[in-house]
């Protein structure tokens, strides 16, 4: 007797396709949430999945901060953020930006996406950078 799980629920989770977006993160999440009490330090163990889910939180730009830029490609499209340092040594996101790739893009190599990145980046935080490049 007691509490235990029930296997067509374990068999379920063991067959769901690994989360590719957010939302199927949280349902993921949610499905093991239950077995917490079955599998030691869960909770501890999903922390790093738990922290994907929140929404990023923007700081307002500091001139007087370093910053720093990092891009990222993949075949559908690329992305940008720009960071800037807090006193504490964290990296604080300023701004994110993205988009995704036309038909002729998708065909670029990996090298060249992640340029195009790069480039895209520049161009559009111009606003903050044209200091620094000068």
């Amino acid at each position: 007797m007691g509490i235990h799980s029930l296997s067509s629920n374990v068999e379920a989770i063991k067959k769901m396709p690994s989360p590719i977006n957010i939302k199927e993160l949280k349902a993921f999440l949610g499905a093991i949430s239950y077995y917490g009490r079955f599998i030691p330090m869960l909770h501890s163990r999903c922390g790093p999945f738990y922290d994907l889910t929140k929404k990023i939180r923007l700081v307002h730009y500091d001139p007087s901060k370093e910053i720093f830029i990092a891009t990222d490609a993949s075949n559908a499209g690329i992305g940008a953020t720009m960071f800037q340092i807090a006193e504490s040594k964290d990296e604080k996101p300023i701004i994110c930006i993205s988009r995704t790739l036309n038909d002729a893009e998708k065909q670029y190599s990996v090298t060249k996406k992640e340029a195009l990145a790069m480039i895209f980046a520049v161009k559009n935080f111009n606003t903050f950078t044209d200091d620094i490049l000068r």
